[in-house]
């Protein structure tokens, strides 16, 4: 994990960071797959993060929790109800657009 923060010049056991992509990031993703419910349903990632309940992070640690049965019928699997104040999605959906102030 703390490679991520590392310069694209380092190098670790002999190998180079350059063009590495930072774990971190990709993990800040997960956050929006699980609130997929306010982005149409739609996730940047693919279904392998669709179990997905909670992320969390610490010092040096990330820690994903799988949904439990309740919590995948319960909140994962349900219509928003705020979904008429949700803007449409482009079909290049990520990143997501800006809202726009109504007049």
């Amino acid at each position: 994990m703390e490679t991520s923060y590392w310069a694209s010049w380092a190098h670790i056991y002999g190998y180079s960071m350059k063009g590495q992509r930072s774990f971190v990031t990709h993990m800040q993703t997960v956050a929006h797959a699980i609130n997929r419910e306010f982005t149409h349903g739609r996730s940047p990632l693919p279904d392998l993060y669709s179990d997905v309940s909670t992320i969390t992070f610490a010092q040096n640690l990330i820690v994903l929790r799988k949904q439990t049965a309740f919590e995948k019928g319960r909140y994962f699997n349900r219509e928003y109800i705020g979904m008429h104040h949700l803007p449409p999605l482009p079909t290049q959906y990520w990143p997501l657009p800006t809202p726009t102030a109504k007049p």
